[in-house]
């Protein structure tokens, strides 16, 4: 009986709200956002797809922001890359294109991507060449000593690796910035935005219980070496919240006549248990760099990449799961 009391104190005595006053500005700007960005879903399209844009570009911002400190970010072709996907992705909602006219593969579609992909990589790499020749070439001519030019590059083999990982860093921004959000326009379009409703739900109501769950009865640490905060028990909370959120639109939105009830439970529960690794990788970033925030353009979230971490997963299993099965 005593330690049923004992551990009933130590749930009480838990502070779950460690700054009272920013957590209420991030429920305030939350909602705003909410409002905002369904207000345009449902009323003005093309308003909304302004709204996406401008949310993936300062996406790009904020990463390229990061990464600058150690490495070349060519931050003006990644916004040439996003402005391409969501011109595609909008035209394509249009009926201008038709290439990704409805979810199901084919093998057009297949060839599309894979030229896209191919078009993407020749972009980076002939403009990562072309600034790595000019960088070095600019160093040799500084040398007041002339060398031979195998000489030179056999000195400064070390930048060789330095614009080899900051290709890959691109990379990343183009599958953590650029890719997701070109994709929620493509989503939008379709069902009357009852779809990309879907993945909100389940996104806000994992979030809500993951939160709440694991300042309340959370002991286990789950990937602390990540984010020394997270739970296991917040990872279930979150993971049942989100079943629940997803469920309750579902039912709301009549998705289940369109989809089918088992298969769109599937697709919720996985949605929910892949949002929270969203969550761990922006941790992973920001570990990385000494951060705590991405930056501070979103009162009481940070920045956006905080704010949206978690969703970009849930838009990555939303669409691979659609791609391949519906």
């Amino acid at each position: 009986m005593t330690t049923n009391i004992n551990n009933t104190k130590d749930i009480y005595n838990k502070k779950i709200l460690k700054d009272p006053k920013k957590f209420i500005l991030r429920i305030i700007s939350g909602i705003f956002l909410f409002l905002i960005a369904v207000f345009l879903l449902f009323n003005n399209w093309s308003l909304f797809v302004l709204f996406v844009v401008i949310i993936q570009l300062l996406a790009i911002y904020e990463l390229n922001s990061i990464f600058m400190k150690r490495y070349y970010v060519d931050k003006f072709f990644l916004f040439f890359i996003a402005l391409y996907l969501d011109i595609l992705a909008y035209l394509n909602s249009l009926n201008v294109i038709t290439i990704l006219s409805n979810f199901r593969f084919n093998s057009d579609k297949l060839i599309f991507i894979f030229l896209s992909i191919i078009f993407i990589f020749l972009i980076f790499s002939v403009n990562f060449i072309g600034y790595l020749q000019n960088k070095l070439k600019e160093d040799y001519k500084k040398g007041e000593i002339e060398k031979n030019i195998f000489e030179f590059i056999k000195e400064n083999s070390s930048i060789y690796s330095y614009f080899i990982n900051s290709l890959g860093i691109n990379i990343i921004i183009l599958f953590y910035a650029i890719i997701p959000f070109s994709l929620v326009i493509f989503i939008s379009s379709l069902k009357n935005g009852d779809l990309l409703m879907l993945i909100v739900f389940t996104n806000f109501f994992n979030d809500i219980f993951a939160y709440f769950v694991g300042k309340v009865f959370g002991n286990k640490r789950f990937f602390e070496f990540i984010s020394p905060n997270k739970t296991l028990e917040g990872f279930v909370g979150g993971l049942i919240g989100g079943i629940l959120g997803g469920m309750l639109w579902g039912y709301f939105s009549n998705l289940y006549s369109i989809v089918g009830i088992y298969q769109l439970v599937i697709l919720i529960f996985l949605m929910s248990l892949f949002a929270p690794f969203g969550d761990l990788f922006a941790s992973f970033i920001k570990r990385s760099f000494e951060l705590k925030e991405t930056s501070n353009i979103i009162p009481g979230h940070g920045g956006v990449l905080d704010r949206f971490d978690s969703f970009i997963f849930s838009v990555y299993i939303f669409s691979f799961i659609f791609f391949l099965f519906f």
